[in-house]
């Protein structure tokens, strides 16, 4: 006797429908297109989890998680259960399947979410609408990584940190160090620059190297010429390691300095500077508050977010414009950003209200930031440019180099 049987939701792409006899055994459908079909769309994913590398420590990372070999070992022998139930010819659902690979086995024996739940969690006197949320936000209030509804206490809980481990820019602590000059630091920060980008790091691990170096330039003095790259390197090599995921290899940093260093020189000088600081590196970097002002401010301009990030990597070379701490920093040059894409932006009471800086504030920063210009050489710091001319940036250095040359101020 035959009866017709559906079998759906194999996946999100096809479905396949069959005919059951119940006296012919499963595994006679072996040569059947349609499950080959299904063990070909498996096989592809099998293949897209084996695509991901694998770490030192033999693990892999997938939708944000570290998957051991372990699971990649439950996620094999899932696949091959996939098999055609004698009784009732019923295939599991592939994705179920996938996904119960990355479940630990304590989170299986939770209780899942039924409609009771969903109806009381629905009924809940929580409401983002009782929040009060700047109108900017609105429009994201659903994503959960903006987290909204904490924004406020996050961002003055972010203002009040901002001056933890940020060096005393305005007490000049290079006169600590008369081997050393601000040109040589430049040298240095625009190196660091070209390792960064050609290594595909990260702005905040950039922020922190710099960070890391003015700190040690503050806590130390007679620091050699000889030993300055030294510094450097080894900076960036623990920024790395703090902020990203697939940090560099040390052979690799060892390499962009011709051999200059030794293994051992490095690691001794990275317990050296870990010391001296008390292993305390976490510090507030200018690109929390870019994120932050770029949403409020309603900028839908890849190009402007793009062109303040530059700007912000620019002060970098200077001391002076170092002094004014990473809110006002950010703040100043997306304001300095919108105002290169068009002239006639004024500072507005929506500037003030969500920054809490005056006009006159965002004026002394950009004055200075002029002044720095005007003694700024393209041919003496090329990588910043290099780096902000691809088109994964929208070619930005090509308008500030324009910015550079105009012999008046852009502020009236």
């Amino acid at each position: 006797m035959n009866n017709n049987f559906s079998c759906e939701n194999i996946s999100s792409d096809f479905s396949f429908s069959y005919i059951y006899d119940e006296n012919i055994d499963p595994n006679s459908f072996k040569d059947n297109d349609k499950l080959k079909n299904i063990n070909k769309y498996l096989d592809n994913k099998l293949n897209e989890y084996n695509s991901h590398k694998l770490s030192k420590n033999s693990t892999k990372r997938q939708f944000g998680r570290d998957i051991t070999i372990k699971a990649q070992n439950n996620y094999i022998n899932n696949n091959n259960n996939l098999l055609l139930n004698k009784n009732s010819l019923k295939i599991k659902n592939t994705n179920e399947i996938i996904m119960n690979s990355f479940l630990d086995e304590s989170s299986l024996t939770k209780k899942n979410y039924n409609s009771q739940n969903l109806a009381n969690i629905k009924n809940d006197n929580y409401s983002f609408q009782n929040l009060n949320i700047y109108s900017p936000e609105k429009k994201v209030q659903n994503n959960p990584q903006y987290v909204v509804e904490y924004s406020k206490e996050i961002m003055n809980n972010v203002k009040n940190n901002e001056k933890i481990n940020y060096p005393l820019y305005e007490k000049n602590f290079l006169k600590f160090h008369p081997k050393l000059s601000e040109f040589k630091r430049a040298v240095l920060v625009d190196w660091l620059i070209h390792v960064q980008y050609n290594f595909e790091l990260l702005e905040n691990t950039l922020f922190l190297t710099i960070n890391l170096i003015d700190r040690m330039l503050e806590e130390t003095k007679n620091i050699k010429m000889e030993c300055f790259q030294l510094l450097g390197v080894t900076c960036m090599f623990i920024a790395s390691k703090y902020e990203e995921i697939y940090p560099p290899e040390l052979h690799d940093f060892l390499y962009l300095c011709g051999d200059k260093y030794k293994k051992k020189e490095i690691l001794s000088y990275e317990i050296h500077i870990l010391e001296k600081l008390n292993f305390d590196i976490l510090c507030v970097n200018p690109f929390v508050f870019l994120d932050r002002y770029y949403l409020l401010y309603e900028v839908e301009n890849n190009e402007t977010y793009y062109m303040s990030q530059m700007l912000i990597e620019l002060c970098y070379f200077s001391i002076d414009l170092m002094k004014y701490g990473p809110d006002l920093l950010a703040h100043s040059m997306l304001f300095l950003a919108m105002k290169i894409k068009n002239n006639k932006l004024g500072y507005s009471n929506t500037f003030k209200l969500y920054s809490g800086f005056t006009d006159n504030d965002v004026k002394n920063v950009i004055k200075s930031f002029w002044y720095f210009c005007k003694e700024f050489r393209e041919d003496r710091f090329p990588s910043i440019f290099k780096k902000y001319s691809k088109k994964k940036y929208f070619n930005v250095s090509e308008n500030i180099k324009v910015f550079f040359k105009k012999k008046k101020s852009i502020l009236k």
